[in-house]
């Protein structure tokens, strides 16, 4: 084959596993509402469509190389190059051999990533991932030829009593391997993706080639029919395939937007990230084409990352407008004070942290089908707080900024394998009670030991609750054991009720209802709807709080005990066209229940806004801590005691980013300010308003021209400007 032949080939594959993905995507998670399902499956097959004509000339560069290479192999290795009997049985034999190699491979490979998930360390994980996918490639290729050594006398003498049982064209046996590889990549892929990590493009690309044989086979057969006119058509094949990407990719360019739903694909997201990166002409990382949002092609000091200099007339981050000078608004009032009967004191602090928990399923918040009768047990002596936001939808970013009271734009965030970690600049809660003589322990799973390194510090203890239990087919399951080792702590503090230990922190996170949803069967409510198996996972959850509770008001200091009961995000059901979470600041991602039970202070509902940063300002003062660290929330004793001081208006943040290749690349950031949101698309420069009290499910935005939507945007802009005192934007995990 010509470069030309494997450039179309590789398009006309491309476009195809392009076609297919997007289809498939669009079956399993239908939007009716969405116009654009035509133009998606067409765009994600041009865009895969061009990534793998790119891939087609380095593999008929790659082909043509080989094929060299074949030819003075055959002058060297007779035996399987050549074209008798012997020749014959040594290729079946090294196919034989390799492939069986290759099988054993993809099953250990699969068998020891499983078991490296319980390793603690993210780095080391990473790393013995790419030293066992390395190490076991090379003894495979060791296996196979030692394996096609041993078969080929067998092999040969079967051949002798009788003929082999094989395809006898070249066609077949190309077809029945391609078949066979593929379908076990495929099995790997499908199964294993998410842990092979940044290595799951291997059996992909092994999918791909495969694919490309059986297209190469029923493409020779149609060219072989038009005999000598073959080479015009494979001419004509390219230039029509690109007329017909160059279509969708301009309707595309005019609306950027509709890049983001080929996110979650593998063709058409890898073809659009070559192409972005080809055309990224002053290297500053973002292209101006394919929804790249680089306004300044040729100039590298402008792109949806770079600082905007105030009233220079530049639009040096891409967002539209030049940003104006001054503007920054008054941080919030942090400090209440304390009224009486409060009074500062060394509370014990317990702090349940509840993983992918939505306000709106929450029975005591509203939600029609009793999911969480312990917590409305508990609601009955605490601050409900009924619009409590997070900060983020992504448990790396919620837990640390809560944790700290810094909005995820204003923290200083590190980089450590491959996963955002607070800087050490920035104290935490524990270590600031560290060094008030608290005892502290945090109670969490393998998740947070792999994926949040730096809140750890200043603890005393760290348990993994989740370690030595057995995998369901939802999970590691760990409500019970969570709740058993917070109660384990809790006794070994208080072993003589006459003695008095120091104050505590406790810090639980409770996994469940994280995604993928166990049934909870029996002694659980058999809940209706979409959603009955997150209602079931909310209702054990509650559960286990509830046992948790009970043994703490057991606690001979249950009157001197703060207790926190949150979510660090919500979940999507397909409300803005995605699943689970991590991706979206929207009202079910970032709205989650928040209880507080302060000694002293009367349980009630509240209804003002507030943010999950607010709780550590409210410790601070209870607590008498030192109020000369940074904090970006406000102490919840403002809407508990004095709701007059808190403003309407006040802004709540929101960041969010891709942590991996497979959820794409983006950044987004969000501000809500009353019934208002604005949504800003980093990467793309695109912002959206909405006016939650005509549109409460934050789907039609509003048209920014208009006058008074025109207002509201520059002020919600102006804060978002203010909010990035951070260096989040400089620490993107995916390109």
């Amino acid at each position: 084959m010509r470069l030309r032949d494997h450039i179309a080939l590789a398009w006309a594959t491309g476009a195809l596993v392009g076609a297919v993905e997007v289809a498939r995507s669009l079956a399993w998670d239908p939007h009716p509402e969405d116009p654009h399902g035509l133009l998606l499956v067409v765009l994600g097959s041009a865009l895969a469509g061009l990534g793998g004509a790119l891939f087609g000339v380095f593999q008929g560069v790659g082909l043509a190389l080989l094929g060299h290479a074949k030819v003075g192999a055959a002058g060297l290795l007779p035996q399987l190059f050549g074209a008798d009997r012997a020749a014959r049985v040594a290729r079946r034999a090294s196919l034989v051999g390799f492939g069986g190699a290759f099988i054993a491979y993809a099953i250990a490979l699969w068998l020891s990533f499983g078991r490296l998930a319980a390793v603690e360390d993210p780095g080391l994980v990473e790393a013995l991932r790419v030293a066992v996918a390395a190490g076991g490639g090379a003894l495979t290729l060791l296996l196979g030829g030692l394996l096609a050594g041993l078969l080929r006398a067998p092999l040969e003498a079967l051949d002798e009593r009788r003929p082999f049982p094989w395809i006898g064209s070249g066609a077949g046996r190309r077809l029945l391997v391609s078949g066979l590889v593929g379908a076990v990549a495929l099995a790997v892929l499908g199964d294993a993706g998410d842990r092979l990590g940044p290595l799951a493009w291997a059996p992909f690309v092994v999918l791909f080639l495969c694919a490309e044989v059986y297209l190469a086979e029923v493409t020779a057969g149609l060219l072989r029919r038009r005999g000598e006119g073959g080479g015009r058509m494979r001419s004509r094949l390219m230039i029509g395939l690109a007329a017909l990407s160059a279509l969708p990719l301009g309707l595309a360019e005019a609306g950027p937007a509709i890049y983001r739903d080929l996110d979650e694909t593998r063709a058409p997201r890898l073809g659009r990230g070559l192409l972005r990166e080809l055309t990224d002409v002053d290297r500053d990382g973002f292209s101006s084409l394919f929804g790249g949002g680089d306004c300044g092609p040729l100039d590298g000091a402008v792109s949806p990352l770079a600082t905007d200099v105030p009233g220079n007339g530049v639009d040096e981050n891409c967002d539209g407008v030049d940003a104006a000078p001054g503007g920054i608004e008054e941080g919030l009032e942090p400090y209440l004070g304390l009224r009486p009967p409060l009074e500062v004191d060394d509370y014990d602090v317990v702090w349940i942290i509840v993983d992918a928990l939505r306000s709106d399923h929450v029975s005591g918040l509203g939600y029609r089908q009793l999911t969480t009768p312990y917590l409305d047990q508990f609601a009955d002596e605490s601050l409900v707080f009924t619009s409590a936001y997070s900060q983020s939808s992504a448990t790396m970013l919620s837990i640390p900024s809560m944790l700290s009271g810094r909005d995820p734009l204003a923290a200083t965030w590190e980089v450590e394998a491959g996963k955002l970690a607070l800087s050490p600049t920035v104290p935490t809660l524990s270590e600031r009670l560290a060094a008030r003589g608290y005892r502290s322990s945090m109670i969490v799973t393998s998740y947070i030991h792999q994926r949040l390194p730096g809140i750890f510090r200043g603890y005393d203890e760290v348990v993994d609750s989740a370690l030595r239990l057995p995998k369901t087919p939802g999970g590691r399951r760990a409500s019970a054991s969570t709740a058993d080792a917070a109660l384990a702590f809790v006794h070994r503090l208080f072993p003589d009720p006459e003695a008095t230990p120091p104050p505590y922190l406790l810090t639980v996170y409770f996994e469940d209802p994280h995604m993928p949803y166990s049934p909870r069967e029996p002694g659980y409510t058999r809940f209706k709807g979409p959603h009955r198996r997150y209602d079931q996972e909310i209702q054990a959850t509650d559960r286990h709080i509830g046992s948790l509770l009970d043994g703490l008001r057991l606690s001979p200091r249950w009157d001197r005990t703060i207790v926190i009961i949150t979510a660090d995000h919500g979940e999507e059901f397909k409300e803005h066209g995605g699943r689970f979470h991590a991706r979206t600041c929207y009202e079910e991602s970032v709205h989650v229940p928040l209880f507080v039970r302060i000694p002293g202070i009367a349980p009630a509902r509240i209804d003002a806004p507030v943010a999950l940063v607010d709780i550590l300002p409210t410790l601070v003062e209870l607590l008498g801590l030192r109020r000369d660290i940074a904090v970006d929330g406000q102490s919840l004793l403002f809407p508990a005691l004095e709701p007059a001081r808190v403003s309407p208006e006040r802004p709540i943040f929101c960041a969010v980013l891709s942590q991996k290749p497979s959820q794409g690349h983006f950044l987004r950031e969000a501000v809500r300010s009353g019934h208002d949101l604005l949504v800003h698309e980093v990467i793309d420069g695109r912002y959206e308003l909405f006016d939650r009290r005509e549109d409460p499910g934050e789907h039609a935005p509003r048209a920014l021209t208009d006058a008074p939507a025109k207002a509201v945007y520059e002020r919600l802009r102006a804060a978002l400007e203010a909010a990035r005192r951070g260096n989040l934007r400089q620490r993107l995990l995916t390109r």
